[in-house]
């Protein structure tokens, strides 16, 4: 389904001429490092997607959404390392907040404040 709505919005961007498509194809054939790195991300793409449907099948979806936002905080680190980008304190704020709203919402910490329903064994 991804791949249809790629290629529709591709086409579609092409013809009002947002993207150049002929340049890019051109881009392909004739660099084959960028052939490369497009085939690499399709395949790491691809594993990333099933792996987490794996995840989340075996484990817990709040399990899944812990490994993305971990999986950003560490290609944010990565960038300010390298110095490709600039440390903002905002940033930090956000991520610390999805980590804690995603823990608080998995009942993985329980806030004091809050109330909590008891699940039943039939219940989801």
């Amino acid at each position: 389904i991804g791949v249809c709505y790629a290629g529709t919005m591709f086409i579609f961007l092409s013809f009002m001429n947002v993207v150049d498509a002929q340049a890019a194809f051109a881009e392909l054939r004739e660099r084959k490092t960028v052939l490369f790195a497009f085939s690499l991300y399709c395949c790491t793409a691809a594993l990333l997607h099933y792996s987490a449907t794996v995840v989340t099948k075996h484990s817990s979806a709040v399990l899944r959404a812990l490994l993305d936002v971990s999986r950003s905080a560490l290609i944010w680190a990565v960038e300010i390392s390298f110095g490709w980008d600039k440390f903002s304190f905002s940033e930090l704020v956000g991520f610390v907040t999805m980590v804690s709203g995603t823990l608080i919402y998995g009942k993985t910490v329980n806030v004091p404040c809050f109330t909590y329903a008891v699940e039943t064994e039939g219940s989801l």
